[in-house]
């Protein structure tokens, strides 16, 4: 069983976009700047085509994906052999491997999963580090 994630947006970690003008001399720092580690660059390809999913329950052992993992989906992706890929049958999307270039028909073909991540901590004991 797969559910789709809903991402709300964070505005405490987006970074500002115009933060104004800086007045007398540069700081030295500047020189060392570097962007912050933005994971979506590693795991997107296409952001217009991509989808996240939920994956819930043991049946998808098979595949090497776990209760909790989360599926990056690219719906734009050509469906090859050997892939993974996110079908939708009787309302419900689950997950299947394309062998000889088909799928039983009466599976919608969704998209193509690209990433399986999967979380290392227990939902339980999740802590998230901020400012007081």
């Amino acid at each position: 069983m797969l559910r789709p994630i809903q991402q709300p947006r964070n505005e405490y970690y987006d970074p500002i976009e115009d933060p104004g003008k800086v007045t007398g001399f540069s700081s030295p720092a500047q020189d060392y700047e570097q962007k912050r580690l933005d994971i979506t660059q590693q795991l997107i390809i296409d952001p217009t085509n991509t989808h996240f999913f939920y994956a819930e329950g043991d049946q998808l052992k098979a595949f090497d994906i776990e209760d909790g993992d989360i599926l990056v989906v690219d719906t734009s992706l050509p469906r090859i052999q050997g892939t993974l890929v996110i079908c939708f049958s009787n309302g419900d999307f689950t997950v299947k491997e394309i062998k000889q270039n088909q799928i039983e028909s009466k599976y919608q073909l969704w998209g193509v999963i690209t990433w399986i991540c999967k979380p290392k901590l227990k939902k339980q004991i999740h802590v998230r580090i901020g400012r007081l």
